[in-house]
């Protein structure tokens, strides 16, 4: 065990030297030999931009892991912690998923890259990201994860870093906006300039797919660990009680819980009820006024307008689509059914803001439905 030990340190900080060299790599090039899109910029702006991007903070953390990795091995004789080297793992598939899926596909953006950036950028978005996937899958398992109960505390946790990110990164380009920067250095990513006219839409539909990513990633590797950890202590004495594959367990919620869904869906069906009369008018409105705007050769109804309501309006009919069978599955004591629907009022109560109400309640559901308890009531076979 002590020679494993060993070659798990010297890997850990092997990784953590390399990874390190290709940041400073990458970092040089972003201060030195910038993107022509930044090439204008100061040295302060420079820096300020380079580590404003998601997938740069993330290479940052999974360098930091690494050190930490061979340091608790070196002295503690111990692993990470599975919930930290959770969250690692799923920052970093994020940046590989989202840039070469969505960023990279933009072909402006391909072609700010000349073959000195392609290097770093290749390492740090794929390579290394399936360096730290690699480590995942050879470090986890040693513990049974209790997956049903992840969502009590450690998946809010991981999603806090994400939800900085966000506010941080609007903060930054209102700021910069504010004092007549270029458009380029604003947002991070396109989906987070806030002046442009179909931001809201944009915005939307990145924030879902990045969140279900998130969420779904996370499960994804709680379920590998599980996995491994029941194939690894087959044959073995195991102190720690894994679930047969022909049991499942019945949950009771508390009343708390109870008040909390029902709160949920009178909050989806308030806010789809508002965002489709509201959305109405102004689809009613944009006509209106656009023909009159065409008559005396004015400006017409703002098209974010009538695209953000669409979008709130689609979102709230997902979600209340979605929220309708969760119900039933909690009715018939599913935890995961619960789990879900805490994650669809978090996702309604974000972007129904301007209803009021919708935040209002679905914040106390939230809360509701979190601060509840379940007990198991009963075990049945499959």
């Amino acid at each position: 065990m002590l020679k494993v030990n060993n070659i798990y340190f010297k890997i850990m900080l092997s990784l953590a030297l390399v990874v390190s060299a290709f940041l400073v790599y990458d970092f040089f090039l972003a201060l030195f030999d910038p993107m022509p899109k930044f090439a204008n910029l100061n040295y302060g702006l420079r820096i300020l931009t380079y580590y404003s991007f998601f997938t740069i903070q993330t290479n940052y953390l999974v360098t930091i892991f690494f050190y930490i990795a061979a340091i608790k091995m070196r002295k503690k004789q111990q692993y990470p912690q599975f919930p930290l080297l959770l969250a690692i793992t799923t920052y970093i598939t994020i940046t590989m998923l989202v840039f070469w899926g969505g960023i990279a596909s933009k072909g402006n953006e391909l072609n700010q890259y000349d073959g000195w950036h392609w290097v770093g950028t290749f390492f740090l978005h794929l390579i290394n990201p399936i360096i730290m996937i690699t480590v995942f899958c050879f470090t986890c398992g040693k513990k049974y994860y209790f997956w049903e109960n992840h969502a009590k505390k450690n998946l809010w946790i991981i999603l806090v870093y994400m939800f900085f990110f966000l506010i941080t990164s609007l903060i930054k380009g209102i700021i910069l906006h504010h004092f007549k920067y270029d458009s380029d250095i604003l947002f991070p990513y396109f989906f987070l300039d806030i002046y442009s006219d179909t931001w809201f839409f944009l915005l939307t539909i990145a924030l879902l797919v990045i969140l279900a990513i998130a969420i779904g990633m996370q499960y994804f590797y709680i379920w590998l660990n599980n996995k491994l950890y029941i194939k690894r202590h087959k044959n073995k004495h195991i102190t720690e009680w894994s679930p047969p594959n022909n049991i499942r367990l019945i949950w009771k919620f508390d009343h708390k819980v109870k008040v909390g869904i029902r709160l949920a869906l009178s909050c989806t069906i308030i806010v789809f009820i508002i965002t489709l009369a509201l959305t109405s008018i102004l689809i009613f409105s944009a006509l209106i006024i656009g023909a009159i705007a065409a008559a005396f050769k004015s400006t017409s109804w703002p098209l974010w307008l009538v695209i953000g309501g669409v979008s709130l309006l689609i979102i709230s009919f997902i979600i209340l689509i979605i929220l309708i069978p969760a119900i039933k599955y909690t009715k018939k004591g599913s935890l995961q059914a619960k789990n879900l629907i805490a994650m669809l009022m978090i996702n309604l109560t974000i972007f129904s803001w301007f209803t009021i109400i919708g935040p209002i309640l679905g914040i106390i559901s939230i809360i509701k439905i979190l601060k509840g308890t379940e007990t198991p009531e009963e075990f049945k076979t499959n």
